[in-house]
């Protein structure tokens, strides 16, 4: 259920971060990007009147929104603050901005804004959303809203908010408060901005951004994302929370330095001798799994055909000398196994110490020997992971391959 109250506050007390919702929304829309900066922050995110079951305000404008949100901040005791909004409360922001004392705010940070001017609205798209208290029309708004599924308690809330929002200022902002420009009011604007937005979202398309957002604000910084629609605190809550820490801070943890990942490379030399090579993954990038996760570190080898295997190999058992049937990744789970070349070395590996196969087309030696030779060691069977890679263009890779060729180690 929607909450009541008018504040959302996190457990922590240092610098503050203030937060107003899209039209449609609640305080809560808020919820997954403060989780996400709770522990550092001290969040706070305001129900407007006539959303999230707060009374509507009996004559609604952008300006008596921004003295409304003023006072809900006085009355909680908080004096400086950066300040988030996202669309109709991205342009309220703005105006809570204007108004200000100087220096009270220390970034405005606007999530796919609402233009201070004039937010351009197809007179069709107006007439249905006039009729969104039809439940079918108010789950169509949504749907195309978004470009990535939301989970079932987001898309639950987002409903939720929409629906019981105040019919009257549900119509005041779509005749009236998108109409209102308040540009004129943000012209004196000094402070830092940061403007957060996706190339694909369907309402404040980049066009509108780049054309009826960015002309009118100072000192200001555009970011867009791939891949997600309007509603990105719900589609991308991970992504929204580390640009506000990145403009908070200074820091911009996408450019840490990147890990790298070592791994034995059993390769074959032009004259048909199979080598071992100790080699480093290295083209890892910053980015989500999906469904708002925290950026991870990933690099992307093989987007061609693989085959997985488990095997495990019983205490004592040895390889009779061999190539390895394809270009595979080779992940010990437990135990510690060798593996020996033609060029005479032999390396032990034990759980996590990975290696790739690629000793394909090797010649026979004088001694008999083609490929590699293989055993466990110790009185432990070994359990291995076995990562085929299907595509022929992975035969014959030599140490280096992967972080030469754009197209894989990346």
């Amino acid at each position: 259920m929607v909450e009541n109250d008018k504040t959302i506050q996190s457990k922590n007390k240092r610098e503050v971060l203030v937060f107003l919702h899209y039209f449609g929304g609640s305080a809560v829309s808020w919820n997954w990007v403060i989780e996400k900066l709770s522990d550092d922050y001290l969040c706070v995110a305001i129900n407007l009147p006539g959303f999230g079951s707060l009374p509507a305000m009996k004559e609604p404008s952008i300006q008596a929104y921004a003295e409304y949100v003023k006072k809900e901040l006085e009355s909680i005791g908080i004096k400086k603050y950066s300040l988030v909004g996202h669309s109709m409360g991205g342009k309220i922001a703005l105006q809570v901005a204007a108004n200000a004392p100087k220096d009270s705010i220390h970034q405005l940070i606007l999530v796919a804004p609402s233009p201070p001017t004039i937010e351009p609205l197809p007179e069709k798209q107006k007439e249905r959303m006039l009729h969104r208290s039809d439940p079918y029309e108010a789950e169509k708004l949504i749907d195309d809203a978004i470009k990535k599924p939301l989970t079932k308690d987001q898309y639950a809330l987002a409903l939720e908010t929409q629906l019981i929002t105040d019919p009257a200022t549900w119509k005041w902002w779509i005749l009236d408060g998108m109409n209102h420009s308040i540009a004129d009011n943000i012209k004196s604007l000094e402070l830092p901005i940061t403007v957060l937005a996706s190339n694909d979202d369907p309402v404040m398309t980049s066009e509108v951004i780049k054309q009826r957002v960015m002309p009118y604000l100072n000192h200001a910084k555009l970011i867009t994302i791939e891949g997600v629609g309007h509603l990105i605190p719900f589609e991308a809550p991970g992504w929204i929370a580390e640009q506000i820490r990145i403009s908070l801070t200074g820091t911009d943890h996408a450019a840490e330095k990147k890990p790298t990942l070592s791994y034995w490379h059993v390769w074959t030399d032009d004259e048909g001798v199979s080598h071992q090579t100790r080699s480093d993954l290295t083209s890892f990038e910053k980015e989500s799994m999906g469904s708002g996760t925290d950026p991870q570190w990933n690099n992307h080898l093989s987007p061609s055909g693989t085959k997985v295997l488990f095997t495990e190999l019983p205490v004592g058992w040895k390889g009779s000398w061999h190539e390895n049937p394809k270009p595979q990744w080779i992940v010990p789970l437990s135990g510690r196994w060798y593996v020996e070349t033609m060029d005479g070395q032999r390396v032990e590996m034990g759980a996590g110490e990975i290696s790739f196969g690629a000793d394909q087309n090797t010649k026979l030696d004088g001694q008999g020997h083609k490929g590699h030779l293989s055993g466990t060691v110790g009185n432990k069977p070994v359990q291995l992971m076995l990562v085929q890679l299907t595509d022929e263009k992975w035969i014959g890779t030599k140490p280096g391959d992967f972080c030469k060729e754009h197209g894989r180690d990346k």
